[in-house]
């Protein structure tokens, strides 16, 4: 039942705003610079029959940029569920996790820039109780244009974490980069990645990417499809070291 009145809402919800918004132009000129973009995007798939699957991704975002400074702030949540046809079957949780990141870039010049960062993980199913990296970092866009923004950025991290019950903190330099490209008014690919090294153990590093294509279909409403891994070297034990997780989302813009 609780699953029904989600999938409703989740229907509705971008159904309105879709009605509100679909004789608007996708290539009407959009916000100003220096206002704040706010998004939320949600996905959510269902099967029933044989097998019973659910899945459930619900992602924001804040992004201010100006001549002075770049600011970001975003979470997403991830749940699933699974359960296979047959009088002894349970119900398998296969995702569960949160992340959350928030960061301040101060822009020395029109390519040069500095700031802090935070990341937050917490992941059930791969036995992460928290992770936390702290990122202070210098950077600079290597191409930056109306169409194309490249950057690639690095500085000295560290990480708080416990997995499966052990706590664990440690000096991890990071190195990433950060691309937009925007196609056309409707289209944009965009891609980002970072790596965080652990100075007391070489065999421990942690992988983290992103790419996705977001397709506008009116002046509030766009239609995201993302694919995002996540490698750690030295995960907990029985556990693998490499998530992949494909979304498909619908991405409101206010």
């Amino acid at each position: 039942m609780f699953r029904r009145i989600l999938f409703s809402l989740l229907l509705i919800i971008p159904a309105q705003v879709y009605g509100q918004c679909n004789k608007d132009d996708p290539c009407a000129p959009k916000k100003e610079k220096n206002s704040w973009d706010k998004s939320l995007a949600t996905g959510f798939n269902l099967t029933q029959g044989n097998s019973e699957t659910m899945l459930l991704n619900i992602m924001g975002t804040i992004h201010r940029e100006t001549d002075q400074d770049i600011i970001d702030l975003g979470a997403q949540y991830n749940y699933g569920q699974n359960e296979e046809d047959g009088e002894d079957s349970e119900k398998k949780t296969t995702r569960n996790d949160l992340r959350a990141n928030a960061s301040y870039d101060y822009l020395f010049s029109e390519r040069a820039f500095g700031g802090l960062g935070m990341k937050y993980l917490t992941d059930k199913i791969s036995d992460i109780d928290y992770r936390v990296n702290v990122v202070p970092s210098a950077g600079y866009f290597l191409i930056k244009d109306a169409a194309i923004s490249f950057a690639m950025n690095a500085g000295p991290a560290y990480t708080f974490e416990k997995i499966a019950g052990d706590e664990n903190n440690y000096f991890s330099p990071m190195i990433g980069d950060k691309f937009t490209w925007t196609i056309n008014c409707t289209s944009k690919l965009y891609q980002s990645a970072d790596i965080f090294f652990d100075t007391s153990d070489s065999d421990n590093y942690m992988v983290n990417a992103e790419v996705g294509v977001e397709s506008a279909l009116s002046t509030m409403l766009s239609l995201v499809v993302a694919l995002r891994d996540n490698y750690d070297h030295q995960p907990a034990a029985g556990k693998d070291s490499n998530d992949l997780a494909l979304m498909t989302a619908l991405k409101v813009l206010f």
